[in-house]
């Protein structure tokens, strides 16, 4: 420590000169405690709903960051508090309790500058996400769940609100709904597989529904297992004649949509009443993967 140093350290923070205004100090150190406890607490709340509902958010990692900091603090203060307070009743160590309750301020302000100088690193703006060998780079406000590498078994998943697919993370207008939205390699005969078990379950009876698509229907109720007696069951063929598309909407009220692309599979979740719109909500969906879509670079031309 230099001269200048302890000069500075003798003539602010010396227990002697902190004792006359020990009390102050104690009182203004249980404040500090209170004022940070009502941040915490809505921060708190905050910060876990983020970490709950919105991981891949790029303010999560610097919120959490904050959240610790302040936790840290908290129990720093509370304690300088707890450690200063009897000492004031000990006249000789009225000097140190003062020193006590003032020290949660210089630790503060270091937590402070440290927090804004290495603690707030948001998130990247895309994650790399894989369909095979196929690159898609996804916003964050999607939040993006998946492979990062490429693979058989690669797809990853986005969560959109209805009926304009707004980003998730932001406010959502009163009365949209949360749908889940996947890309996955198409498995070979999978659908016509799914239709195959399901006309056993609800009888070899179809029908064309009011919008396009042939529905699976029981006309005896004791015919199939019970968990599909309150299910509807949906589907089409493109013009080979091969189902192109399956669509379940259970009991709860939700439909889940299967459709086949080429060697793409895409799969929506929504309120079984859009199910009216389902083709507005299949163009959709694949136009919004395919603008995460990184095209294939071309090879370049032999210059001569």
């Amino acid at each position: 420590m230099t001269q200048a140093s302890a000069l500075w350290v003798d003539r602010w923070l010396a227990p002697e000169k902190l004792a006359p205004r020990a009390s102050s100090l104690v009182r203004r150190c249980w404040l500090a405690a209170l004022a940070i406890t009502v941040i915490f607490i809505p921060l708190g709340l905050y910060v876990g709903e983020i970490a709950y509902y919105f991981p891949w958010h790029r303010l999560a990692p610097p919120l959490q960051e904050l959240f610790i900091t302040i936790a840290v603090a908290l129990q720093y203060v509370v304690a300088c508090a707890l450690i200063a307070t009897p000492l004031l009743v000990f006249r000789r160590t009225r000097g140190w309790a003062g020193l006590i309750a003032f020290s949660p301020a210089p630790i503060a302000t270091l937590l402070t500058v440290g927090y804004l100088a290495f603690g707030i690193w948001p998130g990247p703006s895309h994650f790399v996400r894989y369909v095979d060998m196929t690159r898609y780079e996804v916003p964050w406000q999607y939040e993006p769940a998946g492979s990062k590498e490429p693979g058989p078994k690669s797809g990853f998943e986005l969560r959109v609100y209805l009926p304009d697919f707004r980003p998730y993370l932001e406010s959502r207008a009163e009365g949209d709904v949360s749908t889940r939205l996947y890309l996955d390699p198409a498995a070979q005969d999978a659908l016509s597989q799914e239709v195959g078990n399901w006309r056993r379950w609800l009888g070899p009876t179809d029908e064309t529904a009011a919008f396009g698509l042939n529905r699976l229907v029981s006309r005896d109720p004791t015919q199939g297992e019970a968990h599909a007696a309150n299910s509807t069951v949906y589907y089409s063929r493109d013009a080979q004649g091969s189902i192109v598309r399956v669509i379940v909407c259970n009991h709860v009220g939700t439909c889940e949509e299967r459709l086949l692309v080429g060697d793409l599979q895409y799969r929506i979740e929504y309120p079984a009443a859009e199910i009216a719109r389902w083709q507005s909500l299949e163009e959709r969906t694949i136009a919004l993967f395919g603008s995460f879509r990184i095209p294939d670079r071309q090879p370049e031309e032999d210059v001569r």
